[in-house]
């Protein structure tokens, strides 16, 4: 392992200065389009409070921005093996599209154990060879850091922490009775950043709803969710 090779790794998880590809954008923008033109449907306030457990088909289709450019991010539990619970996500915009499978011995209960619990990552950036990631077989220090700058990628499948009194949301995927004030940590297009928005326990996985940063230079807004792995972005 070399220094390069974990500068690398390194790139897989941020956007970088890449240019519009025409072949991104139509698909980019024909998927925002289909989404937002679906009637929204009406969520009523959760029988019972707290998050969903994770099973496998479900996932969740976000919008999001980062100064004022437009992508799409989907998470999925995938499957449970002997091994563990496989997780997908996949991210899309005009620049570029980056698909990552990332095997968990169990699923996460903190931010903490985002590392310590990621046994192997399957990386597939565009246009670039896929690569396998296995932090167990290879206990090298570049690789425990690979590890480590990787991890808020499934960090992101966390609830996220939920306060406040109930009220309705609307979003794209629909009208959300009994949500509740809420922030996130997410990595959105190359960046991690704190989101403050809302969650809805309806929703698996994030259960967010909607968010913005602080500064108001990235957002994220539920597009769709589901429990039956419904079709990826690319």
């Amino acid at each position: 392992m070399t220094r390069r090779l974990f500068l690398s790794a390194l790139a897989l998880v941020a956007t970088g200065c890449s240019s519009v590809q025409a072949a991104l954008r139509d698909r980019t923008n024909a998927l925002l389009g289909d989404y937002r033109s679906r009637a929204p449907g009406l969520v009523p306030a959760p029988a019972t409070a707290g998050p969903r457990a994770w099973e496998p088909g479900q996932y969740v289709v976000y919008a999001v921005t980062r100064e004022g450019k437009p992508g799409l991010l989907r998470y999925a539990v995938e499957e449970r093996t002997a091994e563990g619970v496989w997780l997908g996500i996949q991210e899309l915009s005009y620049e570029t599209k980056s698909l990552w499978r990332v095997l968990l011995k169990r699923d996460l209960t903190s931010a903490e154990d985002a590392v310590s619990q990621a046994r192997r990552a399957i990386v597939q950036p565009d246009g670039q060879a896929t690569r396998i990631y296995d932090f167990e077989a290879d206990s090298s220090p570049v690789v425990a850091k690979m590890r480590e700058s990787m991890a808020p990628l499934w960090a992101g499948f966390l609830p996220a922490q939920s306060s406040g009194s109930p009220s309705a949301v609307n979003v794209t995927a629909g009208r959300f009775e009994g949500a509740t004030e809420a922030k996130a940590t997410l990595h959105v297009l190359g960046v991690v950043s704190e989101f403050r928005g809302h969650r809805h326990d309806a929703v698996p996985l994030t259960g967010l709803l909607d968010g913005k940063t602080s500064d108001g230079k990235a957002t994220i807004e539920l597009l769709e969710y589901g429990d039956d792995a419904a079709s990826p972005l690319f």
